[in-house]
């Protein structure tokens, strides 16, 4: 599973959250993402999912929506992979950070992801944790 947050929310009047980071970049990295995979022609031993989610925001409603009906339907999952916010960026540091919180996270699938960046994208990565479940990942 590939996915992404397409909402966004208003905390308050004064605080207008328009997307175009948190997940509007994440979207597009999505999208891209299966582009690229479907015009590649490649054969996968196994199913690849593109799922965008709402309501993260809320309390990872879609995500957990999504997960209960993988479930219900016994779809099975080897890994997720979440995009958010892919295009941040902060003071021209062209840093992805990978978020490495143990009970969210895969070690494996965060050092191949770590790989195909330093191979294919040639920049930094650092690592961050959340502290608690903060994307959509957390709910696989």
């Amino acid at each position: 599973v590939i996915g992404a947050h397409m909402d966004t929310t208003i905390s308050s009047p004064s605080k207008k959250k328009p997307g175009a980071d948190d997940d509007g970049s994440g979207t597009v990295t999505l999208m891209e993402t299966a582009r690229t995979l479907l015009a590649s022609g490649m054969k996968f031993n196994r199913p690849i999912y593109f799922v965008w989610y709402s309501a993260e925001e809320l309390g990872l409603v879609g995500s957990k929506y999504v997960v209960a009906d993988f479930k219900k339907k016994k779809i099975p999952v080897a890994a997720a992979l979440q995009l958010d916010m892919t295009g941040y960026e902060n003071e021209k540091d062209p840093t992805i950070w990978l978020m490495t919180d143990e009970r969210d996270t895969n070690k494996n699938l965060t050092a191949f992801i770590r790989e195909l960046i330093k191979t294919y994208v040639k920049v930094p990565t650092k690592n961050s944790q959340c502290g608690y479940s903060c994307s959509d990942h957390a709910s696989w």
